[in-house]
């Protein structure tokens, strides 16, 4: 099987077909396949990169959104979709 680009293994594995390997998704649903902050903080010592910006999508799992390098380590085939309360209409939930 040819290699296949992120997206048609995303499409290939949710249509019950098989991909040429795992998808693997590292932040793409931004509470559910992130990583806490403690938990993210140690995977960047071990990798050994170096960089303090980090961005939290929920204040209270303390999720954090992995930036580009983290995510073009692993190769992770999605990307993640977030949105802002106040943009989405949402201010006063």
């Amino acid at each position: 099987m040819a290699k296949l680009t992120s997206r048609e293994r995303i499409i290939r594995t949710l249509n019950h077909q098989e991909p040429d390997r795992v998808p693997i998704d590292i932040g793409g649903i931004s509470t559910l396949t992130t990583l806490h902050r403690d938990a993210y903080s140690k995977l960047k010592d071990y990798l050994g990169y170096k960089n303090d910006q980090v961005t939290i999508t929920s204040k209270m799992s303390q999720s954090v959104l992995p930036d580009e390098y983290i995510r073009q380590t692993f190769q992770s085939g999605l990307l993640p979709t977030l949105y802002h309360r106040a943009k989405a209409g949402m201010d006063n939930a």
